[in-house]
């Protein structure tokens, strides 16, 4: 299977941290619109404790006013033979330009170069943009687990569980 996406080095640069304040300030813009309750604070510090869990910031690069600035997050787990993204997200304003693409491409070369030959997430049946994001990078429905999210509003919606296969 081909990868994810063409270079992007121009376009972003990534880096991991375990800066939770970072990464929860990025979730919450970037589910502010969405319906999806963000993790705390705690809950992303408790995960990125966990030393097969990282999280990785993209980073817009603007070469007129070489600027640089925080825009997607993803935290992903990542023990071998498998990976799974436990949540990403670009913030409003930066999506539909390829930093989910170039997230998910970054994703997918850690996974490949710690020996992983599957990447898993789960995704709302009712967000079709990530949804649309997902298929178009190679990912296929393996599962829906009926109920799985609760909303910010109270209502339930249905998990889709994708997996990707990837080349090592």
């Amino acid at each position: 299977m081909t990868p994810v996406a063409a270079d992007t080095s121009a376009r972003y640069r990534f880096f991991v941290t375990d800066e939770t304040g970072l990464v929860a300030r990025l979730q919450r813009a970037a589910y502010q619109d969405s319906g999806l309750r963000p993790w705390s604070t705690a809950a992303i510090g408790r995960q990125l404790a966990a030393p097969s869990s990282s999280a990785i910031i993209c980073e817009r690069r603007d070469p007129q006013a070489r600027r640089r600035g925080a825009i997607g997050f993803a935290l992903v787990q990542i023990v071998p033979p498998e990976s799974e993204v436990l949540a990403l997200g670009i913030v409003p304003g930066h999506r539909g330009n390829g930093a989910g693409r170039a997230l998910l491409a970054e994703i997918e070369n850690r996974a490949r170069a710690a020996g992983c030959g599957k990447i898993f997430l789960d995704v709302g049946a009712g967000n079709t943009a990530a949804r649309g994001l997902y298929e178009g990078a190679g990912f296929d429905l393996v599962e829906r687990r009926l109920g799985y999210y609760s909303g910010s509003g109270g209502g339930a919606e249905d998990a889709l569980v994708l997996v990707r296969q990837i080349e090592n």
